[in-house]
């Protein structure tokens, strides 16, 4: 199983998903989702995908969450 280590940040209006050589941008986060389920389903091998946010970088609306 290969481990892919992935972190999502809120930057310029855009959800960006950065890690293991993919790098996503979509203004809305089920964009990401779907872009990187596409992307790593291209893999034949199974995968451990951790995806993180950072957390410094949040929209200042999701804070009231």
């Amino acid at each position: 199983m290969t481990e892919v280590d992935v972190e999502l940040r809120y930057e310029r209006e855009c959800w960006r998903a950065r890690g293991a050589g993919i790098e996503v941008v979509h203004a809305e986060l089920h964009g990401i989702e779907r872009e990187l389920a596409a992307r790593l389903a291209d893999d034949r091998v199974p995968l451990d995908v951790q995806l993180r946010f950072d957390t410094t970088a949040l929209p200042r609306w999701l804070l009231q969450y």
